[in-house]
């Protein structure tokens, strides 16, 4: 089965990378290239699963990309910048 090719921007990559906080995670669908960023908060509402009410909406319409994101095999978490060690790259 040969595997098609997924065209992703990089810049947008690079972006969900920049992320402002430490404790997020941005995660990428190996299939689709979708980029979904999951905050910390996010990511104990899907764990707690009763947690959808103390959202702010905007927030609580978001989880099910979360869930998705964080069970499914599809989506990779994308490397932190701890993770990259730019002298070793040079």
């Amino acid at each position: 089965m040969a595997k098609s090719k997924l065209t992703v921007s990089l810049r947008a990559v690079a972006a969900e990378m920049d992320l402002p906080n430490d404790d997020w995670t941005a995660y990428i669908n190996r299939r689709t290239g979708e980029l979904v960023t999951v905050t910390d908060e996010e990511a104990r509402a899907v764990e707690d699963e009763a947690g959808d009410d103390d959202l702010p909406d905007w927030q609580a319409e978001h989880l099910p990309k979360v869930r998705e994101a964080l069970a499914s095999d599809d989506f990779l978490a994308l490397p932190t910048r701890f993770d990259i060690n730019e002298y070793r790259i040079m």
